[in-house]
């Protein structure tokens, strides 16, 4: 007989949280939280450009991959390749995965380009997505701050 199963389990189970640039440190080290409590589905999305080293970034989702096979193989952890300005390929990401989460560690230093790459980027947030954001940067772009949050639901 297996375990019963709590609603919060299930909920939890339903949860897609998305990570733009991933694979960097941060968002690797977030996502190995998030999988190792087992706390919902992960997408790790990013485009392992050269801003800094990818060799580091494929190193950190090869440990990922090799830490949690079963979660690989039953796609509850899901690694896309792709550019966060690419908007037909997220709205096709976030119909395909329902998102509920949004973690946006893809942060460049200039701010008109980031404010400009962020609306550009999650405008289809709106349409597709009734999630919450987390937005992290650095000091350069929003002072001593180092998240904000918003709740789209």
């Amino acid at each position: 007989m297996s375990p019963a199963v709590s609603i919060e389990e299930k909920r939890i189970n339903k949860q897609y949280t998305f990570f733009s640039l991933g694979a960097g440190f941060v968002g690797s080290h977030l996502i190995d939280r998030l999988l190792e409590f087992n706390l919902g589905r992960v997408i790790l999305f990013d485009n392992f450009n050269d801003y800094y080293s990818p060799v580091i970034k494929q190193r950190n989702v090869a440990l990922l991959e090799a830490r949690y096979p079963i979660r690989v193989l039953d796609g509850s952890f899901i690694i896309i390749r792709g550019n966060i300005n690419d908007k037909e390929l997220l709205e096709m990401v976030f119909n395909k995965y329902k998102i509920t989460h949004i973690a946006h560690l893809a942060v460049r230093i200039f701010v008109f380009n980031y404010i400009k790459q962020l609306n550009n980027s999650f405008s289809i947030s709106s349409g597709t997505c009734w999630c919450s954001f987390i937005n992290f940067s650095n000091r350069k772009i929003y002072g001593n701050q180092l998240f904000w949050y918003t709740n789209f639901t």
